[in-house]
């Protein structure tokens, strides 16, 4: 594992792959480096007023954000506001270059792969229709499972939510991912 390696996180409106994004959000694992991005809700409001379909929702995703206890992850949302998820894209992709640049292929780590990095992927195909520079700046093959490796030695420690941290807030989960990533790397190398 490389300190250059990074762990992503999404909030969406939906679980298929084709969910609109509502926040990105990114960390290095040595987490000095961190990124968030909220999509405008105007920008959705828009969309779905003018019925494209380039991104879908749920409407029990959408009913769960709705709901009281997820007020304080919906406020943080106000934060690192983009107008447009092509605008997002451009600056999660500055971000992701300029922090693995040192390393030739870093990996990069989700909850899973099928579910966030499948999502970020149609959202920069779909894009790239108005962004024409816009890639997405990681192969599949830099991919790896935090879902599968946290089941399989998580275990190993705690799974207490640390107090600095909002559930449900892209950066935050990410970060809390990258913590555990870490520390179940160190039990299982000092054990070994």
């Amino acid at each position: 594992m490389s300190e250059y390696d990074v762990m992503v996180d999404l909030e969406t409106l939906g679980v298929t792959p084709t969910s609109a994004i509502i926040q990105i959000g990114a960390c290095t694992l040595d987490e000095r480096h961190t990124f968030l991005a909220s999509i405008d809700e105007e920008y959705y409001e828009e969309m779905h007023r003018d019925r494209d379909f380039r991104y879908t929702y749920t409407d029990s995703t959408v009913e769960w954000w709705n709901q009281p206890e997820q007020a304080g992850a919906k406020e943080s949302f106000r934060l690192a506001r983009y107008d447009t998820m092509g605008a997002a894209l451009l600056a999660f992709t500055s971000w992701y270059e300029s922090v693995t640049r040192q390393e030739e292929y870093p990996k990069i780590w989700a909850n899973s792969p099928a579910f966030d990095l499948v999502m970020l992927q149609h959202a920069y195909r779909v894009e790239s229709a108005y962004f024409k520079t816009l890639e997405c700046p990681w192969k599949f093959w830099q991919e790896r499972c935090y879902r599968t490796f946290n089941s399989e030695f998580g275990h190993v420690v705690s799974k207490d939510w640390p107090d600095d941290l909002i559930k449900h807030r892209a950066d935050h989960d990410a970060i809390y991912q990258a913590r555990r990533l870490k520390l179940i790397m160190d039990r299982i190398t000092l054990e070994e």
